[in-house]
């Protein structure tokens, strides 16, 4: 007993016979596919591009909410780059974005880029809100009052000197 321990100490092979035995048990066999499992894994893939702007709505709105209320060059920075910029660009290439998706399939993709183009509008529109919170967007009567024209007196008066 005591020199199978000692064999037992110093041997250092870190396969055993259940490991050997495991290994040839976990072969993965390969299946085929239907087309209806590849237009089940496409419409999922489809559904994760779609959903994806949704993903950074919370970056945004931490991001918006701890940026100052003041003008700065990099507050318009980010708030041009990331909360106009990468919403408008997503918007604009949504076909690129389902290229994937769309190679050699007949899927109706079309709710799918809608909802991606309409969570990227939403990005877009927090953008926007946030320069209108900075007051950079004309949206009240006294932005535009350079254009009123100034009416024509009615009644004038004069004052007298006795």
């Amino acid at each position: 007993s005591t020199g199978a321990t000692m064999n037992r100490k110093w041997d250092f092979s870190l396969d055993t016979k259940r490991d050997k035995k495991k290994k040839n048990n976990t072969v993965p066999k390969k299946t085929k596919r239907s087309h209806r499992d590849d237009q089940e894994l496409k419409l999922k893939k489809a559904n994760e591009i779609a959903n994806s702007p949704m993903k950074t709505l919370p970056f945004y709105l931490i991001m918006f909410w701890l940026m100052p209320n003041s003008p700065s060059l990099i507050t318009m920075a980010m708030i041009g780059y990331v909360g106009l910029w990468n919403p408008i660009k997503n918007c604009l290439s949504f076909n690129q974005a389902f290229e994937v998706v769309s190679k050699e399939s007949d899927l109706n993709l079309i709710s799918y880029k809608l909802r991606y183009i309409g969570l990227s509008l939403i990005c877009a529109g927090l953008g926007i809100w946030k320069i209108t919170k900075l007051g950079l967007l004309p949206t009240t009567e006294a932005d535009w009052s350079v254009f009123y024209s100034v009416p024509d007196a009615l009644q004038s008066s004069f004052g007298a000197i006795f």
